[in-house]
């Protein structure tokens, strides 16, 4: 799996070493770290450091908060909606080192570089639940992803596709701070398009820093990126995904016995922090979401 550049710390943008550091990043700086640790709450975000943590808390606490609340959220909605969404956001993350060069060429960022600001990198993928078997003793099952699509579109595009999709809480202003929640990151947004993920949590953000790339990176345009893509992902244009880069097996205990208490472990090491951690009221969640009542008119 190909590391992500984007893997670095929020707050003073260390990194962890990786092979872009020897062969194509030549300004990092040294700008290393021996390892990020995650934010304990979302789950997303990383930092060198407890410090880095507390000084960039206020700038992240918003996304935080939402983060937590779709958790909690996907708690009150069906067990199919809430593992297809955890395994949507795992394959998200294992294509994401793939995406780099490809979006390089969709976004035609030869024409200039000022095109990574004003396009996107659209990736469509289609999430399939397949049964394995199901008796008395429970169900075993693998969740499974093709893409379905690939293109570069425009800012102007996305916006008219994101804002307002899920109420009067969905702004312009929010898709632009969603999209990429800083200047100088590479926007890439993965849509499922197969239904059972509701709207506005079928769609998953990988905004990518490319600060550290080399300044020529611009110029490299391949014709075939998009069958080049889905090679690189062990997927043909004929044939869905391979098994392995992006199947999520679950099982699921009968109905009517006590299962325990699900818990969601880090992906990385997790860092302690400061900050009030209790999980919002899922009820709470749920209507802060749902669109306000039109105001009747008097007969």
């Amino acid at each position: 799996m190909s590391t992500r550049r984007c893997e670095q710390c929020e707050n003073c943008f260390r990194h962890v070493e990786s092979i872009y550091c020897s062969k194509a990043v030549k300004n990092c700086n040294g700008l290393h770290s021996p390892q990020l640790l995650t934010c304990a709450r979302c789950k997303e975000v990383r930092y060198c450091s407890r410090t880095c943590q507390r000084l960039q808390w206020k700038e992240h606490k918003s996304a935080c908060d939402t983060q937590v609340m779709i958790m909690w959220t996907l708690k009150v909605l069906s067990p199919r909606i809430e593992r297809t969404f955890k395994a949507f956001a795992k394959f998200c993350k294992n294509i994401s080192g793939y995406l780099e060069t490809p979006a390089i060429s969709a976004l035609e960022l030869y024409k200039g570089k000022h095109r990574v600001e004003t396009h996107v990198f659209f990736i469509k993928i289609r999430a399939k639940e397949t049964i394995f078997w199901q008796n008395k003793k429970g169900t075993k099952g693998c969740i499974t992803f093709k893409v379905e699509s690939a293109e570069g579109v425009t800012m102007k595009e996305m916006h008219d596709f994101l804002d307002y999709r899920s109420g009067p809480l969905s702004t312009p202003e929010v898709t632009d701070r969603t999209l990429a929640h800083r200047p100088g990151l590479l926007r890439i947004f993965v849509h499922d398009v197969s239904g059972i993920i509701p709207a506005p949590i079928d769609g998953y953000t990988l905004p990518t820093d490319i600060a550290n790339w080399p300044s020529n990176y611009h110029k490299r345009y391949d014709p075939d990126w998009l069958e080049h893509f889905l090679e690189s992902i062990g997927q043909r244009l004929d044939r869905p995904t391979k098994s392995g880069l992006d199947g999520s097996e679950f099982e699921l205990e009968p109905e009517g016995e006590e299962q325990p208490p699900f818990t969601i472990p880090p992906a990385r090491p997790s860092s302690p922090t400061e900050f009030d951690d209790r999980p919002p009221n899922p009820e709470a969640a749920l209507k802060e979401l749902e669109l306000p009542s039109r105001p009747t008119s008097p007969c």
